[in-house]
């Protein structure tokens, strides 16, 4: 995310857009949004917002109304995550990185101008973190499905910049959303709609 410009900077994402119920600029669309139609980010969507966000490490910054207390309850469990704020906050030299994407692209309706624009189907991020005593090498995987259909998104722990070898067991997983360890695996995977 970095360029020999400016090493050791983060990238600068803007403002997040979770919990956010007026278009910004005022009149701007949402990317779903038509005519007849008005729509906003839904909860995968929110979070999936703050996930990247936090994987690129870069600041969190909400531009919802704090007001709303309706959407404050409904974001509260993504806004709170202790845990992807503290990925979003470990610094081991990486500020987040691209590690893979489909070479399939989808039409996403509205890429922040009102224009519709091409992106890969899926993103793969991961972003090195600093190592635990016991633990050893850790690393932050973001799985992003860019798609507007539910499809399995997943990839070998292997080659994952920061993270060491997973032996034949597998590398011990943790899931940031639910906040709960898994089984040791050799590749990360997920399946969910945008």
């Amino acid at each position: 995310m970095c360029s020999s410009i400016c090493p050791g900077c983060w990238a600068h994402a803007d403002m997040l857009a979770v919990g956010v119920t007026v278009p910004q600029p005022p009149g701007a669309k949402h990317h779903c949004e038509t005519d007849s139609n008005p729509c906003f980010m839904n909860f995968t969507e929110m979070r999936s917002n703050f996930g990247g966000w936090s994987i690129i490490s870069n600041p969190l910054v909400l531009a919802m109304d704090l007001r709303d207390s309706a959407m404050l309850d409904e974001v509260w469990p993504i806004i709170t995550n202790r845990e992807a704020i503290a990925i979003n906050q470990e610094w081991f030299g990486d500020s987040g990185r691209l590690h893979n994407q489909s070479s399939t692209s989808v039409t996403v309706s509205n890429c922040g101008s009102g224009s519709a624009c091409q992106q890969p189907q899926w993103m793969i991020w991961s972003k090195a973190l600093p190592p635990r005593e016991a633990s050893g090498s850790r690393t932050a995987i973001f799985l992003l499905n860019n798609d507007n259909k539910a499809i399995n998104v997943s990839t070998s722990l292997a080659g994952i910049h920061g993270l060491g070898p997973c032996d034949a067991v597998g590398c011990s997983v943790r899931s940031v959303w639910e906040r709960a360890d898994l089984p040791q695996i050799g590749r990360a995977s997920c399946r969910e709609r945008v």
